[in-house]
């Protein structure tokens, strides 16, 4: 429904002021090519710097003219749909995160059976005679 209404507009605004949470919808904004103006706090928490991947303003009045000046600049608009359709990709695709999640907890897996055989655990200090009984125990 929202990629329906998409295809009609030129620019998302979150001219949020209150509130917390993920800011799932600016993403999804950007990951179907919307330029966007937000508040520092409908941003906080993203990745995202302002003049870059959007244009963040604090006051109501730099907010009105931020998207005025988006809406009459046809090089900013492209400019913002790229870069921030860009970091979605990169940096909030649930694929990359899970991958890059899953690379942290194998490297921290490794470093710990790395440091247990190095110290001699897998054998002498725990008493287990099995290295994979050792490396399991130093990670519980």
């Amino acid at each position: 429904m929202m990629e329906a209404l998409a295809q009609d507009c030129s620019l998302s605004v979150v001219p949020l002021r209150v509130g917390g949470g993920t800011r799932i919808k600016i993403l999804h904004a950007m990951a179907m090519g919307l330029p966007v103006v937000s508040t520092p706090l409908g941003c906080e928490g993203l990745e995202a710097e302002d003049g870059e991947q959007l244009l963040i303003r604090a006051t109501p009045e730099a907010f009105a003219q931020a998207v005025l000046a988006l809406d009459g600049d046809r090089e900013l608009r492209q400019k913002l749909r790229a870069a921030g359709r860009s970091l979605v990709e990169s940096r909030y695709d649930w694929q990359k995160i899970y991958q890059d999640y899953e690379a942290q907890l194998i490297g921290h897996q490794g470093r710990i059976a790395y440091q247990a055989c190095i110290n001699r655990v897998c054998m002498n200090s725990t008493g287990l005679s099995n290295p994979l009984d050792a490396i399991i125990a130093e990670t519980s």
